[in-house]
């Protein structure tokens, strides 16, 4: 089930709640906008075809990033492979 509501702003936010439990948010400043999108993310649930609105997001660049050690050293392969992308980039 999805719910508008009137941001602070002056825009829409329409929220989904994924199959995960998660909460998929969409915002707009028109509410007719943030209703369809709604609408379109239930229908996907229904049909079982729903992925994460926000995972075409991530770029390759922010892939390497997150997933370096914490530590902020490189080791072995990760180090390799964060040194191949960089170079890609």
């Amino acid at each position: 089930m999805s719910y508008i509501r009137k941001l602070p702003s002056g825009k829409w936010q329409a929220t989904v709640r994924g199959p995960d439990g998660r909460r998929h948010t969409f915002t707009d400043p028109l509410k007719t906008t943030a209703r369809r999108w709604a609408a379109e993310q239930e229908a996907l649930l229904a049909r079982g075809d729903f992925r994460d609105p926000h995972l075409g997001e991530i770029r390759v660049g922010g892939m390497a990033v997150a997933g370096e050690p914490r530590a902020g050293h490189r080791s072995g392969h990760q180090g390799q492979a964060r040194d191949a992308v960089a170079d890609a980039l």
